[in-house]
């Protein structure tokens, strides 16, 4: 097919815009990772009760999540229980280890860093997870869209589809 190493150089640019727009991301996000907080947590809103079910998993070892609520939003609730879907927090685990690995590690050079599943270790490698997972997720979307669509109309759907998120 002779188009088709045109096609592909116009997938690889477009595919590249989106690495930059991921890597953009990412560079605000560290950026303003030591803005202070009103509430002091880099989570918030939903990701508040998603991030106290995956801190309760691994260290409580179950779903009661009054001690995760009460330290993150700093007040207690009358049912604490787990009532979001766990799939994010298990998507967050593997981030969530590693920030837990590097926190270790941290502390045994002398670095004064708490290993309890709260600290800005923790919620930043959730949060960079977070943009790590939906990286991937619009490099596929893209890929699919380019299936039936050209690879410039299959860039703009994911960006609509990016913009909307």
């Amino acid at each position: 097919m002779p188009g088709s190493t045109a096609i592909a150089a116009r997938t690889g640019h477009y595919q590249r815009i989106i690495n930059l727009l991921w890597a953009v991301c990412v560079a605000i996000f560290l950026a303003t990772l030591l803005v202070p907080r009103i509430d002091g947590q880099l989570v918030g809103s939903d990701g508040t009760y998603y991030y106290a079910e995956l801190r309760s998993l691994v260290f409580d070892r179950d779903l009661d999540l009054a001690n995760e609520v009460q330290r993150l939003v700093g007040m207690s609730l009358p049912d604490a229980s787990a009532k979001f879907p766990v799939g994010l927090p298990l998507a967050w685990l593997p981030f969530f280890g590693l920030a837990h690995l590097i926190t270790l590690a941290g502390r045994a050079t002398g670095l004064p860093l708490q290993a309890d599943g709260y600290s800005w270790v923790y919620q930043a490698a959730i949060c960079l997870g977070t943009l790590a997972w939906g990286w991937l997720g619009f490099r596929l979307i893209f890929r699919i869209c380019c299936r039936w669509a050209t690879p410039r109309s299959a860039f703009w759907a994911t960006l609509l589809i990016w913009w909307g998120w």
